[in-house]
C-alpha cells in the first residue's frame, strides 16, 4: 500500500506541484497547527507546575529548617501565587479561543484581566501589614474568586 502511494505521487508530481490545494485545506492545516501548539504549551505548563510542586516539597521537607514555621510560610506565598497564576492563565487561554473574532468581547476580557491584576496588587500592599497566614488566606480567596469569574465568562461565551 505504501509503495503504491509513493509510486502515484512520483508519477503525478509535476501536476501536484502546479496545482493549488483544495479550498479549505490551508484553513484546516492552520487549525491543526494551532491545536498542536496548544498541546505543546499545555505540556510545558504541566512541567512548570510539576517543577513548582517539587520546589515546594523541597522547601518543606528536604531542606534543613532553621526556624520551622517561618520558612514554611515564606515558601507558601510564591507557591500559591505560581499555582493560581497558572490556573488563571489556563482560563484566559480558553476564553481567548472563544473571543478570537469578537473585538468587543476581547476588550471586555482585557478590562476584566486588568481589574483582577489591580485586585492582586492592592492585596499585596495590604499583605505587608498583616500576618502572612492571613495574607495567604486572602490571596487564595482572591484567586479563587478570579477563577470563578473567568469560568463564568467562559460558560457565557460558550452558549
Amino acid at each position: 500500500m505504501n509503495r503504491q502511494l509513493e509510486k502515484i505521487i512520483k508519477e503525478n508530481r509535476p501536476s501536484f506541484d502546479n496545482q493549488l490545494p483544495p479550498d479549505g485545506h490551508l484553513l484546516r492545516f492552520e487549525q491543526r497547527l494551532i491545536l498542536q501548539r496548544r498541546r505543546r504549551n499545555t505540556k510545558y505548563r504541566i512541567r512548570f507546575v510539576a517543577a513548582v510542586a517539587v520546589s515546594i516539597l523541597l522547601l518543606f521537607w528536604i531542606l534543613p529548617r532553621e526556624s520551622g514555621s517561618d520558612q514554611a510560610q515564606a515558601s507558601d506565598i510564591p507557591g500559591v501565587t505560581a499555582y493560581y497564576q497558572f490556573k488563571i492563565s489556563e482560563q484566559i487561554d480558553s476564553i481567548n479561543v472563544l473571543v478570537e473574532k469578537n473585538e468587543e468581547a476581547k476588550i471586555l476580557l482585557q478590562k476584566a484581566i486588568k481589574s483582577m491584576q489591580q485586585e492582586v496588587n492592592a492585596l499585596q500592599e495590604i499583605g505587608k501589614n498583616i500576618p502572612e497566614e492571613n495574607y495567604i488566606s486572602a490571596l487564595v480567596r482572591c484567586y479563587d474568586k478570579q477563577i470563578e469569574t473567568l469560568t463564568s465568562i467562559q460558560s457565557l461565551l460558550e452558549k
